[in-house]
């Protein structure tokens, strides 16, 4: 990890898909964009978690090529590894196989019940303190039919939108907000 990692790595095969399908991958490599390399033990402090829970989901991704590990020594400790992001930015789209296909609807499945597990405990947090704003949640549902050119240009704004979130994330800050969109093709006139 001595070198810069590339801007975009692109998940596209069926195993990287298929290693990023449950919700606690997609917490993992969202704590990694926010952290930069990192143990296990800093990833359980930072996502809550007992690190002998992470393992697992550390080394499928790692195996899949999402992730890539080096070992450091903690002084006076043992060894630990450090996991890191292949590239600064993960994108994660359809491979060109059936089974590719199968495997990244099953990786938005995964992200989708983080997402909505993440919208249920905030929604069932108590009322703001006196004198402090109450946090929101905001969900938002909506169907157009778009050109070429507008779905482009939505693309676009969705992807400025994320980086806004990543420019902005102070880790001193108080409350830490997800947003999480799903924009797909559907035949559904309904």
């Amino acid at each position: 990890m001595k070198t810069r990692p590339p801007a975009r790595h692109v998940l596209d095969k069926p195993a990287q898909l298929r290693a990023t399908s449950s919700p606690l991958a997609h917490r993992l490599l969202g704590a990694l964009e926010r952290l930069g390399p990192s143990s296990a033990r800093e990833l359980g402090l930072h996502l809550g978690c007992p690190p002998a829970s992470l393992y697992y989901h550390l080394h499928r991704l790692r195996q899949a090529g999402v992730l890539q590990s080096e070992t450091r020594a903690r002084s006076g400790q043992r060894s630990e590894t450090v996991f890191a992001l292949r590239g600064r930015e993960l994108v994660i789209r359809a491979g060109k196989s059936r089974r590719a296909s199968a495997e990244l609807a099953r990786s938005g499945r995964g992200l989708l019940r983080l997402a909505a597990r993440l919208y249920a405990a905030a929604a069932e947090r108590l009322p703001a303190k006196r004198g402090r704003p109450r946090r929101r949640n905001l969900l938002i549902q909506t169907q157009a039919r778009l050109s070429p050119a507008d779905l482009a240009e939505l693309e676009r704004r969705l992807e400025e939108a994320a980086a806004f979130m990543a420019e902005r994330d102070d880790p001193s800050r108080d409350g830490f907000h997800c947003l999480t969109v799903a924009l797909s093709p559907t035949a559904l006139d309904d």
